[in-house]
């Protein structure tokens, strides 16, 4: 399937990551024009530049903090200047499970930095693409949320909620800009074979047991698995799905159900 992406600016956050960097790859793959940004420019630029050894000669690698307006409306201004194109696409995978308990005296921070990452850099994201993206006529947003986004496991209490409230921005921004062109959509990942998932269950084989437990299929879903569900809704294609939010659970749900099973157990995007 032709996505229609070719020569079409999209800006990736955590786009050095495992999921990330994939969605990177895989966009070059359709023609666009891939924007890399991460905390870890060094990161950022690697992944820039391995995309424009290959087919894609229209790669930029930026390092930036997402939460950061002034950096991103930076970005956005650069990458307009540098292709004569308004910004299309974003996506924001930028993302990190950490864990504390209600007794645990590092919760009030640990709340602070979820909601820092996974919030408040998604929105501000947003905001920053959006004036590009209305004058453009419109264009797709994809926010990663995750599986746990309805409920809680062991310890996850502050990933949790942050990821709920990720699932907010979507249909928030469809319910503002839908009119104008602009289409959300929300991505559930499951149990996501990245790099630090692997290494988090290689160091116990009951671990990665518990950790695929719940998977219909039995094995870790392929990042670019998530990468392909992410680009399909970052084109054109997905017109009438504004403000959907997508499982890519390995049919996790299927067999168990949106309830509190997961023993602490959730996605490392």
């Amino acid at each position: 399937m032709d996505l229609k992406l070719q020569g079409q600016p999209i800006l990736v956050t955590g786009g050095a990551g495992g999921i990330g960097s994939r969605l990177c790859r895989r966009l070059a793959d359709e023609g666009a024009i891939v924007v890399v940004i991460d905390i870890d420019g060094s990161r950022a630029s690697e992944v820039a530049l391995s995309l424009q050894s290959g087919d894609c000669r229209n790669a930029y690698g930026f390092e930036a903090d997402s939460s950061d307006p002034t950096r991103m409306s930076e970005i956005v201004e650069s990458v307009r200047h540098a292709t004569g194109r308004e910004i299309y696409g974003l996506a924001t995978c930028a993302g990190v499970v950490e864990r504390a308990g209600f007794l645990d005296g590092a919760l009030p921070e640990l709340l602070r930095r979820q909601f820092e990452l996974h919030v408040i850099g998604p929105a501000v994201a947003t905001q920053a693409v959006l004036p590009s993206m209305l004058i453009g006529g419109g264009g797709s947003i994809v926010h990663i949320s995750s599986s746990v986004n309805g409920h809680s496991g062991r310890d996850l209490f502050a990933y949790s909620t942050s990821k709920a409230a990720a699932a907010m921005i979507a249909p928030s921004v469809v319910n503002e800009f839908g009119k104008r062109g602009v289409r959300a959509v929300t991505i559930c990942p499951g149990r996501v074979g990245t790099a630090s998932a692997l290494s988090r269950a290689a160091s116990s084989a009951d671990l990665e047991a518990e950790m695929l437990s719940t998977q219909v299929s039995g094995r870790w879903i392929d990042p670019d698995r998530v990468a392909d569900v992410m680009a399909f809704y970052l084109s054109s294609c997905s017109e009438g799905c504004e403000g959907a939010v997508v499982d890519v659970t390995g049919g996790n749900w299927t067999s168990y159900g949106r309830v509190s099973h997961l023993g602490g157990v959730v996605s490392e995007n």
